[in-house]
C-alpha cells in the first residue's frame, strides 16, 4: 500500500520484515596473572571474550546496538556492552576471579532499543497504577514494582571449567628460574672451593 504525504512529499510504504536470525560465535577465556605493586601477592582473573556474527537470509546484520546480561545459575550477575566493528563482529567482555567454580554462563542480548521501550512500558504501568490508586483515594507508599518485560534478542552459553583447586602461591616461571638459580648458585660455590684449596 502506498501513499503520499502532500505536506512533505513523501512516499511511505508499508512492508513487513521478518526472517530467522543466525548467530555464529566464537568464545575466547584466558587465565590472567595480574601482579600488584605489593610483594608476594598475586590475583588470578579470567578474561572471557565472545565474538559473534548475525546473518538473515545470507546477509550480514551490522551495526546493532546491543547489551547483554550475564547470568549464572539462574542469578543475573551483570550487564555488559556490545562492541562492533565495520565487518559486522560483534563482541563483549568480562573478568571474573578464578576462585569461581566451573560454571555455565549465559548470555541474554537485548536490542538496546528494545530494552528502553520494556522501560517506558514499565514506567507507563506504574504510573497508571499509581493515578487509579491516588482516584480510588488509597495509599500509594505500597506499590509494587512492576517487572521489566523483555525478551531476549538471543542467548549464548558459555561454559567455564574451572582450574584444579590446588595452585601454587607463586608462578612455575618464577619457581623454575628460582631454582635454576639456587643450583648455579651452589655449584659455583662448590667449584670456588675446590679451587681455592
Amino acid at each position: 500500500r502506498q501513499g503520499i504525504n502532500a505536506e512533505y512529499g513523501q512516499v511511505k510504504y508499508n512492508i513487513v520484515i521478518g526472517g530467522d536470525i543466525n548467530v555464529a560465535s566464537k568464545i575466547h577465556s584466558q587465565e590472567a596473572y595480574v601482579s600488584p605493586r605489593l610483594v608476594g601477592t598475586l590475583f588470578h582473573e579470567t578474561a572471557f571474550v565472545v565474538q559473534f556474527t548475525l546473518d538473515s537470509q545470507g546477509k550480514a546484520l551490522k551495526d546493532a546496538v546491543l547489551k547483554c546480561n550475564v547470568s549464572a545459575a539462574g542469578e543475573s550477575l551483570f550487564t555488559v556492552p556490545v562492541a562492533s566493528n565495520d565487518d559486522g563482529v560483534y563482541s563483549t567482555s568480562w573478568i571474573l576471579p578464578n576462585s569461581q567454580p566451573s560454571t555455565k554462563f549465559l548470555l541474554q542480548c537485548y536490542r538496546e532499543v528494545d530494552r528502553l521501550r520494556a522501560l517506558e512500558a514499565k514506567e507507563f504501568k506504574e504510573k497508571r497504577k499509581r493515578k487509579e490508586l491516588e482516584a480510588k483515594g488509597e495509599s500509594t507508599a505500597n506499590l509494587s514494582e512492576e517487572p521489566l518485560s523483555l525478551t531476549p534478542f538471543f542467548e549464548i552459553s558459555v561454559h567455564h571449567d574451572a582450574e584444579d583447586a590446588y595452585q601454587l602461591p607463586i608462578r612455575t616461571e618464577v619457581l623454575f628460574t628460582t631454582l635454576l638459580a639456587a643450583a648455579f648458585a651452589a655449584a659455583y660455590y662448590k667449584m670456588t672451593s675446590y679451587t681455592a684449596k
